[in-house]
């Protein structure tokens, strides 16, 4: 990661602060196993399969999350993976915890857009 513009969404759960990189290429929302030790989330009785970067399967839980943005509250599903060595150049890129990835699935639930001008997401 050469540049720290990587579009970053930062929501809360009470006075935690959760930053997730915002990706377009992945179905799923996905948040790092680490951070579920940090945070309310119920764990659902379902798990799915997803392919990760490296084009390898890997069945994973799932996990329903309650978070607020923008003043407004909203409860989504994430997968829960070890991002660990995957998020180290992003971090250090940018200085600050990365926790998981929105993918397009919330987007489409929820109607946000990205603005990839100013590396933000907003409402429809």
């Amino acid at each position: 990661v050469e540049d720290a513009n990587t579009p970053i969404l930062t929501v809360k759960q009470d006075d935690i602060e959760l930053n997730f990189i915002i990706d377009t290429g992945s179905s799923v929302s996905a948040i790092d196993v680490s951070a579920l030790n940090q945070i309310c989330s119920q764990k659902l009785k379902k798990s799915t399969n997803v392919i990760g970067i490296e084009g390898n399967f890997m069945e994973v839980d799932c996990y329903e999350i309650p978070f607020s943005y923008n003043n407004y509250e909203y409860n989504h599903t994430f997968v829960a993976k070890d991002f660990s060595a995957a998020f180290t150049p992003i971090v250090d890129a940018i200085k600050k915890p990365i926790h998981g990835l929105i993918g397009s699935d919330f987007c489409d639930e929820h109607g946000f857009i990205i603005d990839f001008q100013t590396c933000t997401i907003n409402a429809k």
